[in-house]
């Protein structure tokens, strides 16, 4: 891929060498300097959005895993519920046997 912006020896970044600043600079810079950042990624646009494909499976995986996470924690709370209720109630006939 053909780099097609340069930084200056005071940071600037400039689409050529012979730079002269006109009342557009600032906003040429400022996409040139967007440019930049992307080809310092030495990404093609074509490995970028598989990048971005994989990101957003990975984020719809992870979606997923929490709800299941979250349905595992609560089924855990409900049979630890239940354990407690059936020990009170092993607990209840235990003294009404040794009444008897």
């Amino acid at each position: 891929m053909e780099r097609l912006s340069i930084k200056d020896g005071f940071g600037v970044v400039c689409t050529n060498e012979e730079c002269e600043c006109t009342p557009m600079c600032h906003l040429i810079e400022k996409a040139t300097k967007k440019l930049a950042e992307y080809e310092n990624t030495n990404r093609t646009p074509e490995q970028i959005q598989i990048l971005i494909d994989d990101f957003e499976s990975l984020n719809r995986q992870q979606g997923e895993i929490i709800k299941e996470v979250h349905k595992l924690r609560e089924e855990s709370d409900f049979w630890k519920r239940e354990a407690i209720k059936s020990k009170a109630q092993l607990g209840e006939i235990r003294i009404l046997a040794e009444k008897q």
